[in-house]
């Protein structure tokens, strides 16, 4: 934001495209999700929006729009010295690349399943040894053999289970991770760094554009003005 603090249309690309990342890697996790512009409605313009639905691989539209806003916000600063320039676009593309990367591990993740081999024969041994318990627990607990049985099933049972949930966590269930939240969270950031930079300019530069400081992009800038409608 203080970088891009003299170009405010790219400054505001920026902070827009940031939020609507988290949102487009949980659908893309997901497999779907939320049509964008009900979603993103306030943060990308309906264009924007189709244009976020339309691609193959969302997250990577999100970073690449932050990289070329980025690009463009440092090169419309003429009175910047290139030296000077290139080291906050080293900065975020270093950025970029973790989260490409955080981005391609969360996909491997996903995309990579227990062999179905193993899931087999892992529940065939777990279901003989359920139905073999009652037999060798009845010398030493009688007729409550089925109760102690029930127990154990439901303690071997749960951690299939568990061990099911947390294969692919990146679900909508209540096991998984909640990444509506973590969007949520990130959007909010992004709007407490534009109210700050609006209330505490560094530099007479954050006032160009008519005297004007444009407060949060996210609520008041070219974008509707309810904000990101992020459920």
């Amino acid at each position: 934001v203080r970088y891009l603090a003299h170009d405010l249309e790219n400054r505001d690309n920026v902070c827009r495209w940031v939020v609507a990342l988290p949102i487009a890697t949980r659908n893309h996790l997901q497999g779907g999700g939320p049509d964008a512009k009900h979603e993103l409605a306030g943060v990308l313009s309906p264009d924007e929006a189709d244009l976020l639905n339309e691609a193959k691989m969302p997250p990577l539209l999100c970073v690449d729009r932050v990289r070329v806003a980025m690009w463009a916000g440092l090169r419309s600063n003429t009175g910047l010295e290139p030296s000077f320039a290139a080291q906050p676009l080293g900065n975020m593309e270093d950025r970029i690349s973790e989260v490409t990367g955080a981005v391609g591990a969360m996909e491997r993740i996903n995309n990579t399943p227990l062999p179905f081999a193993w899931v087999a024969h892992l529940r065939q041994c777990l279901v003989c040894y359920l139905l073999g318990t009652p037999w060798t627990l009845q010398a030493k607990f009688g007729w409550a053999s089925p109760l102690v049985t029930l127990v154990i099933s439901i303690v071997m049972l749960g951690l299939e289970s568990a061990a099911v949930a947390v294969e692919r966590p990146f679900g909508n269930a209540s096991n998984h991770l909640p990444m509506t939240a973590f969007s949520r969270i990130i959007a909010e950031n992004v709007q407490q760094i534009m109210a700050q930079a609006a209330a505490f300019p560094a530099a007479p530069c954050e006032a160009q554009q008519g005297s004007e400081v444009r407060p949060n992009c996210i609520e008041l800038g070219h974008c509707a003005k309810n904000g990101p409608a992020i459920q």
